[in-house]
């Protein structure tokens, strides 16, 4: 993919690490869920592509927030919808 030179370089960053090294870690929200110190609001869409990684934030942070109220305060919120912007009746029945 030559094309993606100077466009999108981190495409051949993806390409040098195929394995869940150093590299992908620094950059997992999975690896600093015990960070997290304060309530979130997870959206998520069933249509989505991200939406496992949605919910395995609000699992995650439920389970190792940083404080109390990080871990009891998560929130879910999942609708018929998909990742991005949406024509405004998008799931509305009409």
């Amino acid at each position: 993919m030559p094309a993606l030179r100077g466009l999108a370089d981190y495409y051949y960053d993806w390409l040098d690490h195929h394995t869940y090294d150093a590299y992908w870690k620094a950059l997992s929200p999975r690896e600093r869920f015990d960070c997290v110190t304060v309530p979130a609001l997870n959206i998520g869409g069933w249509f989505d592509g991200f939406m496992r990684g949605t919910v395995r934030c609000y699992e995650g942070v439920r389970a190792r927030g940083a404080t109390e109220v990080a871990r009891r305060q998560q929130h879910l919120l999942v609708g018929p919808w998909l990742h991005g912007p949406l024509p405004p009746t998008h799931g509305l029945v009409q």
